[in-house]
């Protein structure tokens, strides 16, 4: 039972990673016509999610690979849950 546990919180850590990653990638593409200068804000947004989300990643798999399973599923699960989300007749060709 406290592996299962443990695994969830990993699966949730991802979750938080895929939340914080593709949302800021979901604010930043509302917010491009809004610049005069977009690609500025593509780059900084790209690198700061990119860093965030890489420091993440090595901070969970110095526990365990385990560790880096479940947060990795935890991550790709939101990925499809926004995609789908957004737009619903997306299809994986």
């Amino acid at each position: 039972m406290s592996n299962l546990i443990t695994v969830l919180e990993y699966v949730i850590a991802g979750v938080g990673m895929g939340l914080f990653y593709f949302g800021g990638l979901w604010a930043t593409l509302q917010n491009l016509d809004k610049r005069t200068h977009p690609y500025l804000l593509l780059v900084s947004s790209f690198l700061i999610r990119v860093v965030i989300l890489l420091v993440s990643l090595v901070l969970i798999i110095q526990l365990d690979w385990f560790a880096l399973l479940g947060g990795l599923i935890g991550f790709f699960s939101i990925r499809f849950l926004l995609v789908y989300l957004i737009n619903p007749n997306y299809s994986h060709n």
